[in-house]
Order: C-alpha cells, then structure tokens, then sequence
C-alpha cells in the first residue's frame, strides 16, 4: 500500500509518512520462511502459529500429530477451536473459522508478498528493544535499506513486539509520530533530540 500511495500521491495525499512497527518486509519473509511447506503441513504450522498468537503456549508434538491425521480443514479448526476452548469462554467454532481464515489469507499474502520497486521515501521504523526474532541474516534496521531509497530512521523502545505499543512504550511512540506531525509544520528547521 505504500508503494501504491507514493506512485499515486494525488489520489492519497494525506499519507506522508511511513512508518514501520517492529517490522518490515525482511522481517515477514524471514519470519514466514517456516511456513513455505505445502498443503496439510502449512495448513498445521499456521494453525499452530495461530494458536501461539491467542497465547495457548502449551502446545505439544502429539496436538501436531492429532491435526495430521485429521482428514480435512474443516476437522482440524474444530480440533483447534476444542483447544481454544480450555483457554478462552465463550468462543465458537465459526469464531475460530472465521479468525483462522483471516490470519491464513494474511499469511499467504505475507508468503507471496514481493515489492514490484523500492520505496523512495525516507522511513522511519520503531522497534521493540526484545523483537521477536531478528536473525543474523537481517540489520538493525530489519533490512529497509534494501526496500527503502529514502532516509531509513530507527528508533528502539523499551519491550516485547507484543508489548512496546503499551504504557511507557506507547508514551514513547507516541512523542516520535508527535516530532513528525511538529517538523511538517516547520518543515525548514531540522529538529534534533536532546
């Protein structure tokens, strides 16, 4: 989408800056190389890491080898969605369907995902202090430079990918996308942090 707004700026001139929250598209395609499986296996691994998501962090090898010899999609989201249940009250089959459904399709897009140019606008990433996994293979800057022509900004708060985006962390963010909004009113004077 930013690719697109740039190329277009007439048709969405309310987007200036782009901002990436402790991510970027090395950090996907790193993160989803464990899913470049086909079929069946995919379709477990995801629901695994869809599990892991909500949080059911008790997941063994024999849950895994309970979904492979179910026969169908269908089957294993029920299983999965029983799972959830000693987890979570109160949530549907059709809950547990529908939410698979829409972090599969979003894995998938992730999956093939590769931008046509880079992008030619500066940057700015913030990243949580703990990110989820950042291996040797990927920058400081989770690899921007290889998407991005533009200055590439990095700024590091305190916390979990989960958890940044939360109190102090939040507050922190919070005076970086405050700093851009008062350097666009005043676009002539460079700020510098104190």
């Amino acid at each position: 989408m930013a690719l697109q707004a740039e190329s277009q700026p007439l048709q969405h001139p309310k987007i200036q800056n782009i901002i990436f929250l402790d991510g970027s598209p090395a950090f996907v395609n790193s993160y989803t190389k464990k899913y470049q499986s086909t079929g069946v296996q995919r379709e477990i691994d995801l629901l695994f890491a869809f599990l892991m998501m909500l949080g059911v962090e008790k997941i063994s090898f024999e849950f895994k080898k309970e979904l492979m010899s179910l026969s169908s999609t269908a089957e294993r989201i029920k299983c999965t969605a029983l799972k959830l249940n000693n987890h979570y009250r109160n949530i549907t089959l059709e809950d547990v369907q529908e939410a698979f459904d829409l972090f599969y399709r979003k894995a998938m897009i992730a999956i093939q995902f590769s931008p046509k140019r880079k992008l030619r606008n500066d940057v700015m990433l913030i990243k949580s202090e703990d990110s989820l996994f950042v291996s040797g293979n990927i920058s400081e800057s989770f690899d921007l430079e290889k998407d991005c022509d533009g200055y590439i900004s990095v700024h590091t708060v305190k916390g979990s990918h989960k958890t940044f985006i939360e109190g102090e962390g939040a507050e922190e963010i919070a005076r970086l996308l405050s700093d851009i909004s008062f350097s666009e009113m005043l676009p002539d004077m460079h700020l510098s942090k104190t």
